[in-house]
């Protein structure tokens, strides 16, 4: 089904569901590449192929097209602003990605419109590519990935002191926390349990 996004559709989809989208974009790709490997890995990996049809079915088409090498393509070209977060370098790089998204097609038309009330120009994307390239932009302070070893999947933080992709791995890692520290203070508990308790005295009658 292709889904194209205008003005009147635009407010449908909030900014919490448009970086739940790009997290999905960007884990289509195996969380083990590197920016050196990202192209072989993954372009032929089938099952990041049926990852990308999986990501059509759900959101939509990225533009006019289902075409699952545009979301591998796109996956990677948006995953590089997770990288740019720790390597500087590579931000010119993000910047020429996001001004070839606003500038190619479907974008030949002006997708900026003025909001009075606000006293600013707003982007209006036409497209699902248009909305995570803005999603981007007004999310990059929330680019993060999950702490849990086991996952490490890439994800836009819904607040700032998030720091696992789900609820699942959030109390995964609490209770692994909290396993950790009965572990280590074993010997103090023990004692604690050990330690007798003081029976209560008898108060003096006068």
């Amino acid at each position: 089904m292709h889904r194209d996004i205008d003005e009147k559709k635009m407010p449908a989809i909030e900014l919490r569901d448009a970086r739940v989208i790009l997290g999905d974009l960007v884990n289509v790709l195996s969380v083990d590449d590197t920016p050196d490997t990202l192209n072989v890995l993954s372009s032929q990996n089938p099952v990041c192929y049926q990852l990308a049809e999986q990501f059509i079915s759900k959101h939509g088409a990225l533009r006019d097209k289902q075409f699952p090498s545009e979301v591998l393509e796109y996956a990677r070209r948006f995953r590089l602003a997770w990288w740019a977060k720790n390597d500087p370098a590579k931000i010119p790089e993000v910047n020429s990605m996001l001004d070839d998204i606003f500038s190619s097609d479907p974008f030949s038309h002006p997708i900026v419109g003025a909001d009075f009330a606000a006293g600013k120009w707003e982007p209006r994307p036409k497209t699902l590519l248009g909305l995570l390239a803005v999603t981007l932009l007004r999310s990059r302070r929330m680019l993060h990935r999950c702490e849990r070893p086991e996952c490490r999947r890439y994800f836009v933080k819904p607040h700032s002191r998030a720091m696992y992709c789900s609820d699942w791995c959030s109390k995964e890692m609490r209770t692994r926390g909290q396993t950790e520290w009965a572990v280590n203070h074993r010997d103090h508990l023990n004692a604690r349990r050990r330690k007798p308790h003081r029976k209560p005295g008898r108060r003096k009658v006068r």
